[in-house]
Formats: structure tokens, sequence, C-alpha cells
């Protein structure tokens, strides 16, 4: 046997880099047992030490250009015969760069999870790797959304460096709504009960998150929705409109006030606006936002993000004045003044969101150098991309004070995102919702996938730095493709969707995987769902053969349980083929039934699919995110009785 043998010198002792040389140790050995790892501990490169791979920050070596080395990333690996550097513009990069550095080797991350990885194993003598690279777009994060354990999470954050990602958001004060979703198992009658969650073990479980953040250098934004309620002394965990909310006195009087009354608005603090004329409500908030990142300095960007509910602004006499997109930028224009005063850099963003995606008409941001935008298109459909619509004029509908709704329509949405370019020259950033709930209308993964591509690879063009997807953290049912794509699309605006694919198909289920990509393609193709909003279920037929589709169900169903069967290294994406097949029979029944009027039938199909999945949970939620799925088609069909009540009915 003929070991070999690498040397690897980290270069100081920044915990991000520490964190790439353990990394590049522990996978570097499993693409070749027999090689032995040595690791140098040192501030400076030396070359008398002779052939070694140094890993870390250092002025000798040659970086590609960047705007700002904090925010931007890039890419440098300069390996030659087992010799020279792996680097980057911060220690963040460096561990994108070693991750890189690995996958020209050999390793290879597909999906969320430690069984989503692969390796080629081969012997690895006299190393070569050059690259040098820097993505299209600086900002590529990911925001939490869904039914979440610390496990989901956690494979998410694992996953974001490993394929050039950069950021992760995790939204409120303490995240409570997502993680109990998860605790609570409240659409799962077959799961045990858990511990209860409290304040205090969700803030632990946050520590023990926010701690991996930081370990690997990941930009880390936070908040968002919840600074109202902070300020005064209400709810911030999350949306529960059905909690008794102890709302203090003095709080009453800062509230909306709608049909000249102040009160929450639908029993949920969070999605009630407050009455922003108010001097005082304006500094309770800034007081707030200023206190909360003295006390987190982990926390790189504190997101600002006023009420999540729509057409509720105040309507008292001060605060019709102006447009609700003035208020709120008059609340980010004082809060940078204190933010310079007490010598602080974070930046902030005004959230076009909902009535906030029409412009200002007299405040504008007086420091763009902090003050930015997150472009929030909630009520888009994702039948199209960006791309798509280009060459469309859209319309910017007239703002109508507490009645405005913003349009479905993409070039609608572009339209008004140009509107507020015409006076805002801050980075805008998009905030979308690929993954939330369009990607359950797309049963073979692939429309989605070449919306979400054609989105990503087009915001250079639409002068947008970025992406924030709001989305569940496990969407990898029945492939992985559309966070392989939207990784794909940040990184590299020049990158082929077709090659790209064929790529992820080839790594994820070997030889065969053209055929599956094919099987994918066709159930995408043939049901047309993804035309339609969300939580929209369609009267009509969304599919013109629904027998040839079964049919397609049917026959590719051997091959499936021939690669489950065989137990080689594809075996564990191709068992979740079998569960998916199990799925489809359900899911294109349903919409066939509903198609020809039984809505009862259709329900009773839907039932029944809800239950495969729960009773199903424990092997399929590390890459389907049942609860969300679930509540898709339970607000489709307006299904009221809980699942055990169906589940009852289904098993007497």
């Amino acid at each position: 046997m003929k070991f070999r043998k690498i040397r690897l010198g980290q270069l100081g002792n920044h915990e991000t880099v520490a964190f790439a040389v353990e990394e590049l140790q522990k996978y570097l050995k499993q693409i070749d047992p027999c090689l032995f790892v040595e690791i140098l501990l040192v501030d400076e490169p030396n070359a008398a030490c002779g052939d070694v791979v140094w890993v870390g920050l250092h002025d000798s070596f040659k970086v590609p250009e960047v705007k700002d080395r904090v925010w931007d990333d890039a890419v440098v690996i300069s390996v030659q015969n087992g010799a020279g550097y792996i680097s980057g513009t911060n220690e963040r990069s460096v561990l994108i760069s070693a991750y890189r550095f690995l996958k020209e080797l050999g390793c290879d991350w597909y999906r969320p999870g430690a069984d989503g990885f692969r390796v080629k194993q081969k012997e690895l003598d006299n190393i070569t790797v050059c690259v040098e690279d820097v993505p299209s777009c600086r900002h590529r994060c990911v925001c939490i959304e869904g039914a979440l354990s610390t496990e989901n999470v956690m494979n998410m954050i694992e996953y974001l460096p490993r394929v050039g990602m950069n950021e992760y958001y995790i939204q409120f004060l303490l995240p409570a709504a997502f993680f109990e979703r998860w605790w609570e198992h409240i659409y799962n009658p077959y799961a045990e009960d858990n511990e209860k969650l409290s304040p205090e073990l969700l803030a632990g479980l946050l520590s023990k998150l926010e701690k991996e953040i930081k370990k690997r250098g990941i930009f880390y934004r936070k908040v968002g929705h919840g600074w109202g309620t902070k300020a005064f002394g209400m709810d911030a965990t999350g949306w529960h409109a059905d909690w008794e909310h102890n709302i203090p006195e003095e709080t009453q009087s800062v509230l909306a006030m709608l049909d000249g009354k102040r009160g929450l608005h639908r029993n949920s603090p969070l999605n009630t606006q407050l009455c922003y004329s108010q001097p005082v409500v304006r500094k309770r908030i800034i007081d707030s936002f200023v206190e909360y990142c003295k006390e987190n300095p982990h926390v790189d960007q504190p997101e600002f993000a006023v009420s999540d509910g729509t057409r509720n602004w105040c309507e008292c006499e001060e605060c019709r004045k102006l447009r609700p997109s003035d208020w709120v930028l008059k609340i980010l224009n004082e809060l940078d003044e204190r933010l310079t005063e007490e010598n602080l850099p974070t930046k902030i963003a005004i959230p076009a969101y909902h009535e906030l995606m029409w412009g200002p008409t007299q405040e504008k941001p007086r420091n763009p150098d902090r003050i930015g935008m997150t472009f929030c298109p909630i009520t888009r459909t994702y039948d199209r991309s960006y791309v798509d619509c280009q060459a469309e004029q859209g319309e910017v509908a007239e703002f109508v004070y507490n009645k405005a709704e913003a349009s479905e329509k993409i070039a609608d949405n572009m339209a008004y995102l140009r509107k507020w370019k015409e006076k805002f020259d801050g980075e805008v950033v998009l905030f979308d919702y690929h993954l939330m709930w369009a990607h359950v209308n797309d049963p073979g993964y692939e429309r989605i996938s070449k919306v979400i591509h054609d989105d990503m690879t087009y915001l250079p063009t639409m002068g947008v730095q970025g992406m924030i997807s709001c989305q569940t953290q496990r969407c990898s049912f029945p492939t992985n493709l559309p966070m392989h794509m939207m990784a794909r699309g940040l990184w590299d605006s020049n990158s082929d969707f077709e090659t790209e694919a064929d790529a992820y198909y080839l790594s994820a289920y070997g030889p065969d995987g053209k055929q599956v990509r094919q099987y994918m393609a066709t159930m995408s193709k043939a049901m047309n769902l993804i035309d339609y909003p969300n939580f929209e279920m369609p009267k009509e037929p969304v599919c013109e053969d629904y027998e040839g589709l079964y049919r397609l169900i049917r026959e590719f169903r051997p091959i499936i349980d021939q690669h489950v069967a065989a137990g080689d290294e594809y075996a564990g994406e191709w068992k979740f083929l079998q569960y998916h097949s199990d799925f489809l029979q359900h899911y294109v029944r349903m919409y066939d039934l509903i198609g020809q009027g039984k809505t009862e039938e259709g329900k009773d199909e839907a039932n029944k699919l809800c239950l495969l999945l729960t009773s199903n949970e424990p092997e399929l939620q590390r890459v389907l995110d049942v609860c969300n799925h679930i509540k898709v088609f339970r607000v489709k069909l307006q299904i009221s009785k809980s699942l055990a009540e169906l589940a009852d009915g289904l098993d007497g």
C-alpha cells in the first residue's frame, strides 16, 4: 500500500480558517484513504517549510479584485504539485474556496444533509488545482421558513458555503413559529409528543445554530418583522392569532387606527401596524433597534420590517398625509442618524413589500451607502421568470390607502421595481419565495427550477445585487434541482440550465440520471399547476392526458425499484423516488377528480395524500417539509377536519 502526503498550512487562528482546514483534512482523507494530511499552524507562509498548501488570507496571494472585501466573495486556488494556496477575499471566502478545491478533486454535495454527499475515491498525488472565480451576485442567502427541527436548519447552514452561498437569515427576535410547527407536529397524528418548546429551550437551540453560522463566517441576517411589537411590549415570535394577547395599556394608543378604532389586526401583534406619525412610536422603534445592534454584534445585519399584515395602515389624520413607504423611509432616515451618532456601521434596508411596493412621494433615503432595499414581490406567480417578461412594460396601479393590492403579474412587479429605482440609488436585493409554496405545484420540479435559474441569472441585468430566498429548508422532494439551480445561477449568471441540470441528475442518481430528468420533465410539463396562484385549486383539468400520466408513473416505477434494490451509492436518492411515486398516485388523481367536478372525491384523495406523507415523515423529513406541503393542499381544498380525525376515519 502506497501512502501519500499533503501538508496544509493554516494561516492564523481565525475560527473560519481553522474550520476550512478541518474540512479539507476530513474530506481529502475520504477521497484518498491512503493520504496523510499534516497540519502546520503558522502566521505567515514560509518558503523554508517546503511544499505546503497555505490556507487563509495573505497579502502575497493573488486574489481577484472586488468592490468590498467584507461583503464580496472571491475564490482563488493556486495549487500545483501539492504546493500553493487556497484563499479568498475574506475568511468566509476561504471556506468557500476550500469546498471548491474539494469539489474539483471529486467531492459532491448534491443536497443538504449528511446523506446528500458523495465522494469519488482516487489517489491524490501531486495535486494540481487552479481556480479564480468571482460570483455574479454579492448576496446569496436563504431565509428560514417552514416547520423546522434544529437538524433541518443545521443541514442548510452546512450546505450553503459548500455550494457557494454566503448568507443566512433567521426571522424574528426568537423564531418560535418555525420550530413550534415541527415540535408540535400540528399536521401529523402519528408523531409522538415532544418536550414543550419553552422560550429557554428555543434560545438554547438558537445559540447553538448561531455558533455554527459564526464558525463558517456566513453573513448573518436576523429579525425582520417585530420591531414595533418588541418596542411596545408585545409578542414578536410568530403570527399567533389564536393566543390571548396581553397588550400594555400604553400600547393601545399607538396601534394603527382602523375604522376609527385602535386595536390588534386579526388578533396578531406581528400583523398589526402602528401609528407611525407619532414621534414616540418612531423613537421607541429606533431605540429598540439600536439597543439590539449593540447587544448582538454577532448579527451582521438586523433586518428592518414593520408589520407583516396588509391593508391595515393607520388611518388617523396625520398618518394619511403620507404613503406607508414615506413613513417607513422616515423611520430609516432617523435610524440612520442614530446609528451614525452611535458609530455603528450597520446597514439597513426598506422592504418593498405589499403596500410598500408603491414608492415614496416625499421622503427619500438620505444615506444610500447605508440604506438599501429588499424587493419582496410576494404576490407574483411563478409560471414565468423575470427574463421571460423583460420586454413587457407592466403597469403600476394607482395607490389607494388601505385598498392597494399588489399585482400577481411578473411584468407589473418589475414595473414597481423600476419605479422605485427612479428615486432610489441604494443597493437592491431580491427577497423572493420560489420555494415557499410554488414548488408544491410542480410535481417534477423542472419548471420551477428553470424559473429559479432564469431569475437568478437575470438579477445583474435588473440592477439587483442578489437574492434572499424565503423558503422551506427542506425542498428536495423529489429532487434538489431547485436549490442547485439557485446556487449556480447566483454564482454564475452565464451558467447554462441544461448543462447544470444534466450534471446534477448524473451526480445524484448515477449513470441513469438523465432518465430521471426526462421523467421529471415530462411530469412538470404535463401538470400545468404552476400557471395558477399558489393556493388556488383549478376547477378545470390541468392535464390533457391523465391516462398517459398514470401510465408514465406506472412504467417508471420498476426502474425506480430496480435501482433501489441495487443497493449502490445512488440507491438512497432513488428510494426517495419510490416515496414520490406513491405520492404521485394520489396527487395526480386528486387533480383529475377535481377537474371532473368530483370535488368531494378529490378531497378524499388529498386526505390520503396527506396521511401518506405524515405516516412516512420519519424517512421523508430530511428532504420534505411535510407540514408545509399539507398546508398548501388543505388551503387549496378548504379542508377543515384535522388529520387525526381523517386518520381515524381511514384507519377505522
